[in-house]
């Protein structure tokens, strides 16, 4: 894959993780959005660090950005959800 889609993907994966992060802010409707939200930018950005890794020249940080709010949106979630199955 050339350099603009590992960009574009990086990008991707940022938008992915703040809205992931916005969802998780929701009550009721956020678990349910934020869960899958949070996975792929999580995924999309580990997917950007191996791709950087293998030598691609592109942007990675937006991609790193992404997967970070993805795993705080998950771990929130996944907080959440426990509290209100133990409460």
């Amino acid at each position: 894959m050339d350099a603009k889609r590992s960009a574009e993907l990086s990008w991707i994966g940022l938008v992915v993780g703040v809205l992931a992060i916005a969802a998780t802010l929701i009550p009721a409707v956020g678990d349910i959005v934020s869960l899958p939200l949070g996975a792929t930018a999580l995924i999309v950005g580990l997917i950007c660090t191996r791709r950087r890794d293998a030598g691609s020249e592109f942007p990675v940080v937006p991609g790193v950005i992404g997967a970070i709010l993805g795993a705080i949106s998950l771990f929130a979630s996944g907080i959440g959800w426990l509290m209100h199955t133990l409460g």
